[in-house]
C-alpha cells in the first residue's frame, strides 16, 4: 500500500506482491522507485509514480537463491544506480543483481 499522510483513509495504491514485505527502500536517485524485500517471493522494484486503476507496476521482480527475503538496499554511487544487494535468511546468502530501466518507466 502507498498512503498520501494527508489522506489516511484510504491508500493511494495496493499492489499485491505476495508473501508479506518485510523490508522497503526508495530509490536514492529514482524518489518514485520503491525496492522490496518480499519474505516469500523474492524483491520487487515498484513504480509509485505512475497509478493505474490504484495499482502501482512491477518493473522488475528477482527471485533467485530465495529462502527468505528479509534485507534489500540500493547500492549508492552514480556509476552503478541500479544495482542491489539483497540478502535471504535460512540459506545465509547476499545476491548482488541489477536490473535495467526503460526511459518510458520512469520520469
Amino acid at each position: 500500500l502507498v498512503w498520501d499522510s494527508r489522506q489516511m483513509k484510504h491508500p493511494l495504491a495496493d499492489t499485491q506482491l505476495g508473501g508479506g514485505i518485510w523490508r522497503v527502500k526508495w530509490h536514492p536517485g529514482h524518489a518514485q522507485l520503491l525496492l522490496t524485500a518480499t519474505m516469500y517471493n523474492g524483491y520487487h522494484v515498484v513504480d509509485t509514480e505512475h497509478i493505474s486503476d490504484g495499482k502501482m507496476d512491477v518493473l522488475h521482480h528477482y527471485d533467485r537463491d530465495v529462502s527468505l527475503g528479509y534485507g534489500a538496499d540500493w547500492c549508492h554511487s552514480n556509476a552503478y544506480n541500479n544495482l542491489v544487494a539483497t540478502c535471504s535468511f535460512y540459506n545465509h546468502s547476499i545476491q548482488l543483481w541489477n536490473f535495467t530501466i526503460k526511459n518510458q518507466d520512469i520520469g
